[in-house]
């Protein structure tokens, strides 16, 4: 299972520092459908929290890498 676009840019601004508001409009969404897109990327890999959701894209490179895996 990969991420999906969208998962991999948010993703990718939350390790810049960015805050989901900051992210939703670099990305042209609203902060709702980027919550909803991180809450459901966090049920699918059981991460409890979004800082758990973090550590773990950082420990396997998931904002890093293009059409990174699960």
């Amino acid at each position: 299972m990969g991420l999906s676009a969208r998962e991999q840019q948010l993703l990718q601004l939350l390790a810049r520092g960015h805050t989901v508001l900051t992210a939703a409009r670099d990305l042209d969404i609203s902060s709702r459908t980027a919550e909803a897109t991180l809450a459901a990327l966090r049920m699918r890999v059981e991460a409890p929290s979004l800082y758990v959701l973090g550590a773990m894209a950082e420990r396997l490179g998931w904002h890093h890498a293009q059409g990174g895996a699960l």
